[in-house]
C-alpha cells in the first residue's frame, strides 16, 4: 500500500503532538512501556508498524480527561460507545461541530452521530436556510419517530443501517419519497441493506460511510464507488487506515484480510493513533481511482469470529458460555447459528437456534428443554439491556430453538456460532 508523502508528515505531526503536549502523559507512558523511541522520524512503512497499536481497552481503562490534549475551548460534549461489542463503553470528548446541514431537514436516528462528517460532502450555499435536525430520541418506538419525521418535513436521515431499515418499514411513500439523502454509518453495510434502500426510498442519494464512535468516519465513497454492486471504501484524507497481521501488526498485502487500524491525522481532543477497531477488512484495489482516491478497501466483518452483530444485536459465544454454566444438566459444548432470510423488500427474519449436549442421558422429563428454552431466552442478553426473551417479544427474533443431542460428531470447537444468509 503505497503512502503518500504528506501522511508521514502528518503522522509525524500528530506522534509529537501527544508526546510533547503538558496536558496528558497517556501517550509518554504507553510508548515508554513498550520500548518505543518516538524521537525517531517516521519515513516508512516499517516506522510505522514499529508505533504500538492502541487498543479499546486502554481507552476503556483511562478516564477520558487523562488522555485529553485539546482546550476546553474546542470541546462541545461527551460521546461514548455502545459497548455492544462486548468492551465496557468508552468515554470521547467531542469537539465542536456545526449539527445541521444547511438548506436540509435532517432526522438523526443515533446517538453521537459525527453530523460534521457529512457536512463538507453535503453543504450548499451558505444562504440555503438553516434548519437544526430531529434526534430521534431512543425511547420513542419507529411508529412515533415516522410520525414526528413527517411532521418536520424531514428530507435527510443520518443513522446505522438496522435503525433506518426499521424505521422505512413505518415511514408512510410520501415521506419516503421526500427523502433526498440518507447517511449510513457504522454497521457492516451489505448489498442486501442496499438493495432495500434503494427500494424504499427510490429518489435518495445513499450516502455510505464507515465509522464508529470513537473515530468518526475514516471511509467514504465517491461517485465512482456508489455505482459499483459491492461495498467499498475509499479513505479519508484526514486517516491513516492499516489491514493488519493480528499478532505483528504488520500489513496485509492487497485482497487479504487484516484487522482495521486506524489513525487520526488531525488535530482532535483524544488524538487516537493506530488505534484498533476491531473490524476485519481488505484493500480491494490498490490503484489510484479516478476520483483521485489512492485505494479502496472493503469492510468483511468483525476479527472477532465468536461475535455476530446483526441488526444492533450481539450473539457472544461468552455470552452463551456464561448462561449455559448455570444449567448444570448442560455439557459445555454447544453449537448456535443464527439465521437471517430476507421476507419481501423490507423485512429481515432472524432465527437463533442453540444445539446443546445433555449430561443425563435418560431419564429427561419431557418438558425439560422447553422450560430450559424459557430459561435461557431469559437470560441470554443481546444487547446491555435487552435479553433474548425481549427481542422475541419485540419481534426482532422471529424464533428461537433448542436441541439436545448425545454428542457432537467431532470434538473441537472452531465454529461454535455460525451466521446462515438466507
Amino acid at each position: 500500500m503505497e503512502i503518500a508523502r504528506e501522511t508521514f508528515e502528518k503522522l509525524q505531526q500528530m506522534v509529537n503532538r501527544v508526546v510533547k503536549s503538558p496536558r496528558s502523559d497517556f501517550y509518554r507512558r504507553k510508548f515508554a512501556k513498550e520500548n518505543f523511541d518516538y524521537a525517531s522520524p517516521i519515513s516508512s512503512g516499517a516506522d510505522i508498524i514499529r508505533i504500538p497499536r492502541l487498543t479499546r481497552a486502554e481507552l476503556a481503562e483511562t478516564p477520558p480527561f487523562e488522555r485529553l490534549y485539546s482546550t476546553n475551548e474546542h470541546l462541545d460534549s461527551i460521546r461514548y460507545t455502545s459497548g455492544t461489542t462486548g468492551s465496557p463503553p468508552i468515554l470521547l470528548f467531542r469537539a465542536k461541530v456545526n449539527y445541521g446541514i444547511p438548506g436540509r431537514r435532517p432526522l438523526i436516528l443515533f446517538q453521537n452521530s459525527h453530523v460534521d462528517a457529512y457536512n463538507a460532502r453535503l453543504s450548499r450555499s451558505a444562504q440555503e436556510p438553516y434548519f437544526p435536525p430531529l434526534i430521534g430520541h431512543p425511547g420513542n418506538t419507529y411508529t412515533v419517530t415516522a410520525a414526528l419525521a413527517k411532521a418536520y418535513k424531514i428530507d435527510a436521515i443520518i443513522g446505522i443501517p438496522s435503525r433506518i431499515l426499521a424505521l422505512a418499514i413505518e415511514m408512510d411513500a410520501s415521506s419516503r419519497n421526500k427523502t433526498e439523502t440518507i447517511f449510513i454509518v457504522g454497521e457492516r453495510f451489505t448489498n442486501e441493506h442496499k438493495r432495500i434502500l434503494v427500494t424504499s426510498f427510490p429518489h435518495a442519494l445513499l450516502d455510505i460511510r464507515y465509522g464508529m464512535s470513537e473515530l468518526g468516519c475514516p471511509g467514504y465513497q465517491c461517485d465512482i464507488l456508489r455505482k459499483k454492486t459491492d461495498i467499498q471504501y475509499h479513505c479519508d484524507e484526514n486517516y491513516l487506515l492499516e489491514f493488519t497481521d493480528l499478532d505483528t501488526g504488520a500489513w496485509k498485502k492487497e485482497n487479504t484480510e487484516g484487522e482495521i487500524v486506524v489513525t487520526e491525522l488531525s488535530e482532535t481532543p483524544h488524538q487516537l493513533i493506530r488505534y484498533r477497531t476491531g473490524d476485519a477488512g481488505r484493500v480491494v484495489n490498490d490503484t489510484p481511482c479516478a476520483c483521485g482516491a489512492a485505494f479502496a478497501f472493503e469492510v468483511t466483518g468483525r476479527i472477532n469470529h465468536d461475535i455476530i452483530k446483526i441488526s444492533g444485536m450481539m450473539f457472544r459465544t461468552d455470552e452463551i458460555e456464561r448462561v449455559i454454566k448455570e444449567f448444570p444438566e448442560i455439557e459445555e459444548n454447544f453449537r448456535g447459528v443464527v439465521e437471517t432470510r430476507q421476507i419481501g423488500t423490507d423485512k429481515e427474519e432472524i432465527h437463533f437456534s442453540l444445539t446443546i449436549v445433555l449430561k443425563q442421558k435418560e431419564g429427561i422429563h419431557p418438558y425439560f428443554l422447553e422450560q430450559l428454552k424459557q430459561n435461557f431466552s431469559e437470560r441470554f442478553f443481546l444487547t446491555p439491556s435487552k435479553t433474548l426473551a425481549d427481542c422475541i417479544q419485540e419481534k426482532r427474533i422471529s424464533s428461537f430453538d433448542v436441541f439436545a443431542i448425545e454428542s457432537f460428531p467431532f470434538e473441537t470447537k472452531a465454529q461454535c456460532l455460525r451466521l446462515i444468509e438466507r
